[in-house]
Parts: structure tokens; sequence; C-alpha cells
């Protein structure tokens, strides 16, 4: 269980009861990747971890996926922390450009080569 979930209460049965393996927000797998570093904001530290590898479901297919996450600990008027803001940016066409670009150019420069014609022979 997270531990955030420990205390009970209606809300925490109320995640633990859902349906999360068809919610958008992923399967419970990456409740296991992500679980640690929540915890760790429910402990008063503000994580940020910038280009975070994930293996989401984007339709019925496995594929990795980064992201950039910004947890921040939410405290109420006694200073008790209370709840976790997550601020979350998709980050995968960014890590995926230079692999694409080195992948391009190593098939430029190892492909075919074509002789071109002779410009001004007679």
């Amino acid at each position: 269980m997270l531990n955030f979930l420990i205390g009970g209460g209606h809300m925490a049965e109320a995640i633990l009861a859902y349906g999360w393996s068809e919610s958008p927000l992923g399967p419970p797998e990456i409740w296991d990747d992500i679980g640690p570093i929540l915890d760790r904001a429910f402990a008063g530290i503000s994580p940020f971890l910038e280009d975070f590898r994930l293996t989401i479901l984007r339709g019925d297919e496995p594929e990795d996926a980064w992201f950039t996450f910004s947890y921040s600990p939410i405290r109420d008027e006694r200073g008790k922390i209370v709840g976790v803001l997550d601020t979350v940016v998709e980050t995968t066409a960014t890590v995926r450009a230079p692999q694409q670009s080195d992948l391009i150019t190593r098939e430029l420069l190892t492909g075919p080569v074509q002789a071109l014609p002779a410009q001004g022979r007679n």
C-alpha cells in the first residue's frame, strides 16, 4: 500500500477501491514508480524530476514516455501536510528528438551512395 493511504479514512478507501487499471492515470505498475516520490512529498520534501521515464499504456500497447514532475507538499494552517500538488509535463518528444536526429544522421552516413552525373564532360 502507498504510504499516503496508511491513515485510512473515506478518501483512502475510495482510492483503493477505484479501478485504476482502466483509468487514464495508468495501471498500478506506474504507481510503484511514482509512490516513493509521492512519499517524499508527504515527508515535506519537494521532489523535482526531469525527463523521468515511465512505461505507460497508450491505447493497448505499452510505450516508454518521459515526464518532468514537480511535487509540492500542501500544508494546512497548522503546517501539517494534508496533500500534494503534482505538476506534470510530458517531455517524450524532447527526449526522443536527439535520438531520432542521431538515427537519421547514421542512416545518411551509412546509406547507399549514389554516383552523381559528371557535369560539363563531353
